[in-house]
């Protein structure tokens, strides 16, 4: 890993991912303390999904959501199938979001969840994620899966993991990351 190459259009980075599922819906779910709230969008206004998606992800490298049109994101979250929820506080202000992807009907994908970079160490990200379980398993999946890669949150692996995802498969990918996005080279992958 911890190479890089740059040319005037992109930089690359050998990234690894872990894919994790899990096969079982947990026994007992953490309620989210009263001031917050899971709210369901059936129409997800674009400014905010790109203004959260880049807020929560300015530090981990997220970038895929970043290179599309909203033409294509609108049409994207079109489907029915594809939801997106934002944890709110008591002032009705978004601190985190997650995407759920129900296209294929045995198992549920976590696409995207995180809290805004204010809200990290709150004691929050946990029940947080454990009502996003809550939500995924209400619609009797076989399984849930996530994945994470080693430019997220330190914590992220080990609260899948905790929460009852087994690691099933370990990849690297080549991410081509365009250059006009001007995201900072992670230091995990820095020479």
């Amino acid at each position: 890993m911890g190479q890089y190459f740059k040319d005037r259009s992109i930089t690359s980075l050998p990234v690894k991912i872990v894919f994790l599922r899990m096969d079982c819906e947990p026994s007992q779910y953490i309620d989210l303390p009263q001031e917050y709230k899971l709210e369901h969008y059936k129409i997800v206004p674009l400014s905010l999904y790109r203004y959260v998606y880049n807020h929560v992800g300015q530090s981990y490298c997220w970038w895929m959501r970043k290179i599309i049109s909203d033409a294509q994101l609108a049409k994207y979250f079109d489907n029915s199938l594809i939801e997106v929820y934002f944890l709110k506080n008591v002032e009705d202000n978004v601190i985190g979001f997650c995407e759920l992807d129900c296209r294929i009907g045995s198992s549920i994908n976590i696409s995207y969840f995180g809290l805004m970079p204010r809200w990290i160490g709150k004691r929050i990200g946990r029940s947080f994620f454990s009502q996003v379980l809550k939500v995924a398993w209400a619609k009797n999946p076989e399984n849930v899966r996530i994945n994470t890669c080693e430019l997220d949150h330190p914590k992220a692996l080990p609260l899948y993991l905790e929460s009852g995802f087994k690691r099933i498969a370990n990849e690297v990918e080549l991410w081509h990351i365009p250059q006009y996005l001007n995201l900072p080279v992670p230091d995990a992958i820095k020479l």
